[in-house]
């Protein structure tokens, strides 16, 4: 029995961990998705919302990268290039997922656009169109905010490419 209860007590607490994360990863993506909705109609709500879902996801590396991606949409809308630059940069640095690869290769794109940098703007290019191919081989297993960002990143990319 002595044994027993030891072991029990550290299954319930790896139990509570996970689904902490579980909360952490919903509250992420929750404010994640109100950046994105509300990234054209209220810029400074966006922003308030990216940073809450920054600080939601600290051990969850896919919000971590959308919500920074969206914090570099919203510099980018404010004109503040170099900051939206370096937090792309850390996307691209640290990031494995490819969808938000892929978002943050398109939203480079439209930054180096605005700022006249014509061979950035094609690596960039090249680099999301590759990552999209790879991402289109496996659109079935992916979850529907997952299909959301690709489609997104998809219109995005042959928007700001159709303007260059």
């Amino acid at each position: 029995m002595r044994v027993i209860l030891p072991i029990i007590s550290i299954a319930l607490l790896f139990v509570g961990c996970r689904s902490n994360e579980s909360k952490e990863q919903q509250s992420s993506d929750y404010y994640n998705t109100l950046s994105y909705e509300t990234r054209y109609s209220n810029i400074d709500s966006s922003y308030i919302f990216a940073k809450k879902a920054y600080s939601y996801s600290e051990n969850y590396e896919e919000g971590r990268s959308e919500a920074l991606n969206n914090l570099a949409y919203v510099y980018y809308q404010q004109m503040k290039y170099d900051h939206s630059i370096r937090l792309l940069r850390k996307v691209l640095k640290q990031s494995r997922n490819q969808i938000e690869l892929l978002c943050s290769d398109v939203m480079m794109m439209k930054v180096m656009q605005r700022i006249g940098n014509g061979y950035e703007f094609f690596k960039c290019r090249n680099s999301a169109l590759n990552r999209l191919a790879r991402i289109n081989e496996s659109l079935n297993d992916l979850t529907e905010h997952q299909l959301r960002r690709v489609y997104y990143a998809n219109t995005e990319l042959h928007i700001v490419s159709s303007t260059y």
